[in-house]
């Protein structure tokens, strides 16, 4: 058009329909998030993706907090290694029980994650689904989806997943992380 070649743009009506995906999809399965964490990495650099990873889906952070992550935020109640952030996002107060699995890691890189950029986790976690035998396209967020959506299918409160996540209101938690798996459902009847 700008040459003169052509007289109008042909892609002006053009509309792409692109498949929304349920954010139950943007997660792993309980089966399949045990393969990604037990599955051999090629490389040591894929190992630590994983881990990040894994650390992350057991924490629920974004990749925002999780690139700020600081093991002084780490306090005792009731007996517990808890993780109070105010999140990048939200600005509210987060309260993460760390779990065993998230305390391995943290031990493993002693207090300190192996942060990468966003782009560069992202582009490795595609590799990392690949070794562990998974055909889903992974990035940083699915590791936020994948807890959230375990926790509350293993009956975590609703409200407690909302605290850990650090949402503005309960109704972004049932909108977008309330999704029950169906052996969920078969459990509960």
């Amino acid at each position: 058009m700008d040459d003169g070649l052509i007289n109008r743009n042909p892609y002006k009506w053009v509309r792409i329909e692109r498949r929304r995906i349920d954010s139950l999809e943007k997660c792993l399965t309980p089966q399949e998030f045990n393969r990604l964490r037990t599955a051999k990495m090629p490389t040591e650099s894929l190992n630590r993706v994983r881990d990040l990873f894994v650390f992350q889906t057991y924490t629920c952070l974004r990749y925002s907090d999780l690139a700020t992550f600081n093991s002084n935020n780490i306090v005792i109640i009731n007996g517990t290694e808890v993780y109070k952030c105010t999140q990048k996002k939200t600005k509210r107060c987060a309260t993460i029980p760390l779990l065993k699995p998230a305390l391995d890691i943290l031990d493993k890189y002693k207090g300190f994650m192996p942060i990468i950029s966003n782009v560069k986790y992202n582009e490795y976690l595609k590799l990392v689904a690949q070794a562990s035998g998974i055909d889903k396209p992974l990035s940083t967020h699915w590791a936020r989806h994948t807890g959230a959506t375990l926790l509350l299918n293993e009956g975590v409160d609703m409200k407690i997943v909302s605290k850990i996540c650090g949402h503005s209101s309960l109704k972004i938690t049932e909108q977008v992380y309330a999704k029950l798996l169906d052996e969920t459902v078969v459990k509960a009847i």
